[in-house]
């Protein structure tokens, strides 16, 4: 009997397709690519989390779209 694995296991684990290039996750979440590397590097705001593979830098998308749906209530919340 083959024993079957922990689906919270595999989803912890992402595949390549999840993950995107600097270019690819900027596009994804609308700024620029030079305005993610900026964020990456400590300038201006926090941004998303990103991964580094060797010299790659990558981003998962659900990450980045977590980031994003965050980053989009913070602006169309009510102010006081």
């Amino acid at each position: 009997m083959q024993k079957k694995s922990n689906p919270s296991e595999e989803d912890a684990t992402p595949s390549f397709d999840d993950l995107l290039t600097t270019k690819q996750a900027a596009a994804l979440i609308g700024v620029s690519h030079k305005g993610l590397e900026n964020r990456r590097s400590g300038y201006g705001p926090p941004g998303p989390p990103f991964l580094k593979i060797g010299p790659a830098v990558m981003y998962r998308r659900a990450d980045l779209l977590k980031w994003a749906a965050i980053r989009e209530g913070r602006r169309h919340a009510p102010v006081d």
